[in-house]
Formats: structure tokens, C-alpha cells, sequence
């Protein structure tokens, strides 16, 4: 399912109590890489920021809010299209 021109989920599956979602991303891992250096973000930096833009934009619908709230937790494995693992969030609170 496509959710933007540069994203598709692919996969999606249940783990005990949590949700995981595969989000491939339409660009691979030198591109990320290159990306990262031409905006000066480390990976770190960009998990980060990544873990904060996913957690706003899961708890912001109320269907996922609410499985959260209940325990649930959601992850996003965004992947590049090579296959390469870029970060993997995992929302199990919604403060």
C-alpha cells in the first residue's frame, strides 16, 4: 500500500502485544547515507527524530492511540529499497 510518493508499507504482521508494519522507502542505503551527510544528521540524530515524527503520527489517529494506551505497541521497520534496515521505532506510550 502506497502512503506517500516515497513510502510503501509492505509488510505487516502481529508479535504478541505489538503491531509491525515494513515501510519501504523509495531511495537506498547510499542514498540515505548520502542524504544524512549532505544535512549534517548522524544516524542517531535521525532515530530520533524519526522515533519523535513516528510516535506523533501513530498517537494522532485514535484507533492507535487507544491500542497503545491499552498496552499495544506499534513498530515501523523503514527499510530502503535495496533492503538495507534505515530505523525500526517501536511507540509503546503516547505522553
Amino acid at each position: 500500500m502506497r502512503v506517500s510518493s516515497e513510502m510503501t508499507i509492505t509488510t505487516i504482521m502481529a508479535a504478541g502485544n505489538r503491531v509491525i508494519m515494513t515501510a519501504t522507502w523509495e531511495l537506498t542505503e547510499a542514498q540515505y547515507r548520502e542524504q544524512l551527510t549532505i544535512h549534517h544528521i548522524t544516524p542517531e540524530q535521525f532515530e530520533a527524530h524519526m522515533q519523535r515524527l513516528t510516535q506523533r503520527l501513530a498517537c494522532g489517529k485514535e484507533a492507535a492511540a487507544a491500542f497503545v494506551t491499552l498496552g499495544g505497541q506499534i513498530q515501523y521497520s523503514y527499510v530502503s529499497s535495496d533492503g538495507h534496515p534505515i530505523v525500526a521505532p517501536i511507540i509503546d506510550n503516547c505522553r
